[in-house]
């Protein structure tokens, strides 16, 4: 699960990157950053999440899935 949730998150690294590149403007950087910010947030906040399940059971780990699902359309949305 590790192995897959890591890969995820690069790819997403690798989506966001292009995408804070090609902002141009007078607010880009403070966009760039709060999207660097933001990603850094929920992968911080998905390992600890991850972390605590394995510690827990498998009852955090929905929540996980749920979480991640939740954060990929969230970026989504603020990508556009």
């Amino acid at each position: 699960m590790y192995d897959r949730s890591s890969d995820v998150w690069v790819l997403l690294l690798q989506l966001l990157v292009p995408l804070a590149a090609a902002m141009a403007g007078e607010q880009a950087k403070t966009v760039k950053q709060r999207l660097v910010a933001l990603y850094w947030s929920a992968h911080q906040r998905f390992y600890r999440q991850m972390l605590m399940a394995s510690k827990v059971g498998s009852c955090a780990v929905v929540r996980l899935q749920h979480s991640a699902l939740v954060l990929l359309l969230l970026l989504q949305r603020r990508a556009r």
